[in-house]
């Protein structure tokens, strides 16, 4: 069981670090709602298609979940995926790989301040470190190497991790595929329209379409998320969380390097380095449990 855990999770964590640069060049080429238009669809297809065949007849909770389904859509769909997308325009592959571990963090906090669950207090000094880190990473202690791309995928991370929420709030009732399914069809109609008035270039979106549908949609939500799902079957949960989070970023900083050409340089590196601490601190399990209330 813990062997096919640890495959699985370093499937994920392979998918979703490798799909980095090919994520960047499709961002870089198509317009923002097409490209957003297309994975909703591809991804939303083959979700649907899961779905029939697995929960068929199941109820989506209409009536009880409406605020929810809403707050899924705008929240960790619509927003964060717009931000993302510009955060991959104004910064670099190599930069998402890393900075969007953030939403490690922002999950503990918002479970903390809105589901009132215990924080220990090396969970509280990992995010403190965590959000040090990223100061050096972005800043390197000098403004004139911010970027503003970095910024919006601080905060699409900060968008998804609302996601995780809805999930604990909703799970007894709805399945993860109905939560994604839930994502995909606010995604879809909003860019579809967004995609008719930009009116894009459809030579040029068919020609880094191959980018964008093994990127976005093959490795991250049809492999990538499937191997999630089977590495949390064999696995405890923050195991797959651990090892998903630390093997993306070396996957993705290993593929923007070999397909983009982009390196870090050593307060990066360093900033890295000081995220990845503050997640083994978020995330490491021990028998003993001392809380913060």
């Amino acid at each position: 069981m813990t062997r096919k855990g640890l495959v699985f999770s370093l499937g994920a964590a392979f998918c979703f670090g490798v799909s980095t640069p090919f994520v960047k060049v499709a961002a870089d080429n198509i317009p923002l709602f097409t490209f957003h238009a297309i994975v909703a669809f591809v991804a939303g297809l083959f979700l649907w298609v899961h779905h029939v065949r697995t929960n068929k007849g199941a109820d989506w909770h209409l009536q009880k979940y409406w605020k929810e389904y809403i707050l899924v859509g705008l929240v960790s769909s619509i927003l964060p995926s717009i931000l993302v997308y510009l955060g991959y325009v104004y910064s670099y592959g190599v930069n998402a790989a890393v900075l969007l571990r953030f939403e490690v963090f922002v999950v503990l906090l918002f479970g903390v301040f809105f589901f009132h669950e215990k924080i220990s207090p090396r969970q509280m000094f990992g995010v403190l470190l965590g959000f040090f880190g990223i100061f050096v990473f972005v800043t390197k202690f000098q403004m004139q190497s911010f970027l503003i791309g970095d910024v919006y995928i601080l905060l699409g991370a900060a968008a998804y991790a609302v996601f995780p929420l809805m999930v604990k709030r909703m799970h007894t009732d709805l399945s993860s595929t109905q939560l994604n399914l839930a994502r995909m069809f606010a995604l879809f109609p909003v860019a579809l329209v967004g995609m008719i008035l930009e009116r894009p270039d459809m030579s040029v979106v068919l020609q880094y379409l191959p980018y964008h549908v093994f990127g976005t949609a093959v490795l991250v939500f049809i492999i990538g998320v499937s191997f999630y799902a089977g590495a949390v079957r064999y696995w405890e949960v923050w195991k797959v969380v651990f090892v998903a989070q630390f093997g993306s970023v070396v996957f993705g900083y290993g593929a923007s390097a070999v397909m983009l050409g982009e390196t870090l340089d050593a307060w990066q590196w360093t900033g890295t380095a000081i995220i990845l601490l503050g997640i083994v601190l978020v995330l490491w399990q021990n028998t003993r449990r001392k809380t913060l209330a």
